[in-house]
């Protein structure tokens, strides 16, 4: 009988082999805006980048999953599957459209996760970004909000339309979620929030308030909601949640919702800053102990 076929998409690709591959296609800057790790946003080489990713798993499998996205087909990767369809009795709906779209999406791939209209959860409604949003993004991404986080507030619009426009491309292409953060009643701009690599098994949450709108749940509410959308639409192993030790509000939020800490890590942010994280791994079942009734389809 002949051997099988190692069905691995990364047999034989040696870490060297990928990190040479990737800095090809995006260069250094561009894989520090994508893997937030000091080697590649510090004076960046290979072979100091080799040095920390071979002694520093999370980091490794980072770039693995970068590496997959940029240059295997979706169906050889592992965990790959057709896009489900709508799940019967999900709590996250997707309202309809409210408005033309803005921006014009780029084509996604044919088995990409289906990026829905904005949902809508008991008070707020998750809205797909889009450039419409960019000076509110500009003015309340401030180096307070920013403390915790990797990335710095920004010192021109342009690098907040350049994010935006990324975002874009990644939300219609199947590989994130990113969404703006508005109060369900009046349309008021609250923050951001994505769920990023939902085209792998181990997709990653983030989110950020504004100042003013701190103290009301609001994150809680939002993260909840995409948690929703993601088990009524994703295959996944966990969702991902990092956040610093120090940031007691934001920790509450994967507690709340049943993660469990499992590894901590520490490194400079964008500032300058040393982030010392915890990582949160919120289930694909929904625990006993997790809130309900703040998604959409819950009775208010």
């Amino acid at each position: 009988m002949a051997e099988e076929t190692n069905k691995d998409p990364l047999h034989g690709v040696t870490l060297q082999m990928m990190l040479e591959k990737l800095h090809g296609k995006y260069g250094w800057d561009g894989l520090a805006a994508r893997i937030r790790i000091r080697c590649f946003d510090s004076d960046p080489s290979v072979k100091s980048s080799l040095v920390f990713l071979r002694r520093t798993p999370w980091a490794r499998a980072k770039v693995e999953r970068l590496y997959l996205q940029a240059f295997v087909p979706r169906k050889k990767r592992p965990g790959a599957r057709p896009a489900a369809g709508k799940a019967a009795g999900a709590l996250a709906t997707a309202a309809p459209p409210t408005e033309p779209a803005r921006t014009r999406p780029a084509e996604a791939a044919p088995d990409a996760p289906s990026i829905p209209s904005p949902i809508r959860t008991l008070r707020l409604v998750l809205a797909p970004i889009d450039r419409s949003y960019a000076d509110d993004i500009f003015r309340f991404f401030t180096p307070a909000v920013t403390r915790y986080m990797y990335p710095k507030p920004p010192e021109a619009l342009s690098e907040t339309l350049a994010f935006i426009d990324g975002s874009v491309t990644t939300n219609t292409s199947g590989r994130s979620l990113q969404v703006v953060v508005l109060d369900g009643a009046t349309h008021e701009f609250l923050g951001c929030a994505g769920l990023h690599g939902i085209d792998t098994p181990r997709p990653e949450l983030g989110i950020w308030i504004k100042e003013a709108a701190h103290g009301h749940g609001y994150g809680l509410e939002a993260i909840a909601g995409l948690v929703d959308w993601a088990r009524a639409n994703l295959s996944f192993e966990y969702l991902s949640y990092p956040v610093d030790k120090r940031n007691a509000a934001s920790r509450r939020i994967p507690e709340r919702l049943g993660g469990i800490a499992v590894r901590e890590m520490k490194e400079l942010n964008k500032s300058g800053f040393e982030l010392d994280e915890v990582e949160y791994r919120i289930q694909c079942s929904k625990s006993a102990g997790e809130p309900s009734g703040l998604a959409a389809g819950a009775s208010t």
